[in-house]
């Protein structure tokens, strides 16, 4: 993958990062959720990120991924319990956790017998399941993930205001790749055609 398609993959969705960052200092578990290629899990990577710049031990599994899918619930659990240090709080990132067989005794045993902060990105709505702790218990919270909104389809595909800042928006007009001038009639028309997925 090019530098500029990597880019475009990585599309930092801020106000999303910044609604999981107040999330990190209480003890509910927060579920990601939303419709497929929405951004997920780019999210979880760029969440990680910056997980990584404020604590020691983070982890981040994508179950999507041929190596992460052949890890089992019990093999997460032991794989903790020979790699954690004691007294430390561990922040831990889990996309697509319901491929994994009893997935649920993995969430439990994080929730209630470590020092865990649990982030589950999910398209599927089992992510919610009554064998969880947490949501019997109702300690969750729910951040609901909608694919790119009009502003960040602009970011997105590159599009660069040229009029000056205090334009109208309905007179602004815009380049890409320095390729023909475009209204916002023309961008919103793009973001009818082909969305923000």
């Amino acid at each position: 993958m090019d530098s500029f398609t990597y880019r475009l993959s990585m599309l930092r969705r801020d106000s999303y990062l910044e609604r999981l960052l107040r999330l990190v200092t209480d003890d509910k578990v927060v579920f990601v959720v939303g419709v497929r290629r929405s951004g997920k899990s780019c999210l979880a990577i760029q969440f990680e990120e910056e997980l990584r710049e404020r604590f020691d031990h983070v982890v981040r599994y994508n179950f999507e991924t041929t190596a992460d899918v052949q890890i089992s619930a019990e093999n997460m659990i032991d794989n903790f319990h020979k790699n954690h240090a004691k007294g430390e709080k561990y922040y831990i990132i889990l996309d697509e956790i319901m491929r994994v067989d009893h997935w649920e005794l993995a969430v439990n045993y994080f929730t209630e017998n470590a020092d865990c902060k649990l982030f589950l990105f999910s398209s599927n709505s089992r992510v919610f399941s009554d064998k969880l702790t947490a949501v019997k218990d109702d300690q969750y919270d729910v951040v609901e993930m909608l694919p790119l909104s009009l502003p960040e389809f602009i970011s997105y595909q590159c599009f660069k205001e040229t009029t000056p800042e205090n334009t109208p928006l309905l007179q602004k007009q815009y380049s890409r790749f320095g390729d023909k001038s475009y209204t916002i009639h023309d961008i919103y028309s793009f973001y009818t055609t082909y969305g923000g997925l």
